[in-house]
């Protein structure tokens, strides 16, 4: 019987500065109740230092002068701005305190009158900006756990292998495993060399096996579903022997690096298969959609059509162009939108005072949310395909 090739499994938690569950945390901001009158302050932050320098933040001077321009217009509006005020204050008392140089990315909802002040912080950076609003303005937020999904990466050899689970670009946690040394080749009255070799092919194929069973056991504990694989040709081999057919079916993509490469180039490398599986992914996704409304009442396009169907909590998937806008207005207290200019009556005979303006792309965004519907924000060429049926689209329950 053959000596367990398996040394040592060694597990290990990252402490990161970065926001986990992210993918939970937008669902639940979804939540949060329209807040008409005392608005929300959706602050998104480039928080990359500028060149060598860690004390120069770009993105600070931006949000600076964005905070300006908004206070000076809700000024002249006649809009009293201490609640404002009170937001911007706490987020720039954050920002002073400090920010772990590892984040890039920064993004603050605040509501002094609701007490609201939720925190994300993030491996990647964001476009600087800030807006006011009935309800939170989640797209950008939502695009990174759609552009950055969580996923894995095995880079192993026949001696010893590393899973990293990837979390918005960055190590969430690691599960190694050490292999021995076991067979030796005994230079006096050694094995023969058919021996040596059956032996060496056994070990090979234990350790797979027990590489595939913990890779097996921390994807269904984590709930991941993308693996990426780094493994050499010999190794990689036996691993598809030896792994269980639920994990091959998540491999999305493989990676060549040598078996001394560091977890930052694995990461990297691995990084840009799992962008390119997302791509394939929202491909996909967008031939249903152009196939669904097709046929039937299976799909909606263009943004009243989406509208309806969310009102009617009948989006199952939602997807929209990166760069979609439109304007449009809403009476949350009815629960009605509507694309274009304000109305002059009231469409439901309810108080037009009611109706206030809103960016329609964040409606859409926080409806889908708010009613259990996936979300797919699309970047790039498939963008244009949703331009082509409006910009936004839906496939649908019923």
């Amino acid at each position: 019987m053959a000596t367990d090739p398996v040394e040592r499994i060694r597990s290990e938690q990252r402490k990161t500065p970065f926001t986990l569950n992210l993918r939970e945390r937008v669902h639940d901001l979804a939540q949060l109740e329209p807040s008409t009158g005392k608005e929300y302050v959706s602050v998104y932050i480039d928080w990359r230092p500028e060149g060598e320098n860690p004390n120069v933040r770009t993105g600070k001077v931006v949000l600076e002068k964005a905070v300006a321009d908004h206070r000076r217009d809700l000024r002249d509006a006649g809009i009293d701005t201490s609640g404002f005020d009170a937001d911007i204050e706490r987020i720039m008392l954050l920002i002073e305190e400090g920010i772990d140089p590892a984040v890039h990315g920064i993004f603050v909802l605040a509501n002094d009158a609701r007490d609201i002040f939720e925190v994300v912080q993030l491996a990647m950076p964001f476009e600087t900006q800030i807006s006011i609003s009935p309800t939170p303005n989640l797209r950008t937020l939502m695009a990174v756990v759609e552009d950055y999904p969580r996923f894995a990466v095995l880079h192993a050899d026949q001696h010893d292998a590393s899973l990293y689970v990837i979390n918005r670009a960055s190590p969430q946690s690691e599960m190694s495993i050490e292999g021995n040394e076991y067979p030796r080749k005994q230079s006096q009255g050694g094995w023969s060399q058919r021996r040596f070799k059956a032996r060496q092919d056994e070990r090979l194929q234990h350790f797979a096996r027990a590489v595939g069973e913990e890779v097996r056991r921390v994807l269904d504990e984590e709930k991941i579903d993308m693996l990426i694989m780094s493994a050499g040709e010999v190794f990689g081999s036996a691993l598809n022997e030896e792994m269980h057919q639920s994990v091959k079916e998540r491999i999305v993509g493989e990676i060549r690096l040598p078996a001394n490469a560091g977890e930052r180039e694995i990461v990297d490398e691995a990084q840009k298969v799992a962008e390119q599986a997302e791509r394939a992914r929202e491909a996909e996704d967008i031939g249903k959609f152009e196939d669904s409304i097709g046929a039937g009442n299976q799909g909606a396009s263009g943004a009243d059509e989406v509208l309806r169907a969310l009102s009617n909590g009948q989006v199952a998937k939602l997807l929209m162009a990166d760069d979609f806008q439109a304007t449009g207005w809403a009476d949350h207290t009815m629960n009605l939108y509507g694309v274009g200019e304000l109305p002059a009556e009231h469409p439901a005979s309810g108080d037009l005072n009611a109706i206030v303006k809103v960016d329609i792309a964040e409606e859409i965004v926080r409806l889908a949310l708010s009613t259990g519907a996936k979300v797919e924000i699309v970047p790039g060429e498939h963008a244009a395909r949703l331009h082509s049926h409006g910009g936004v689209g839906a496939l649908l329950r019923y």
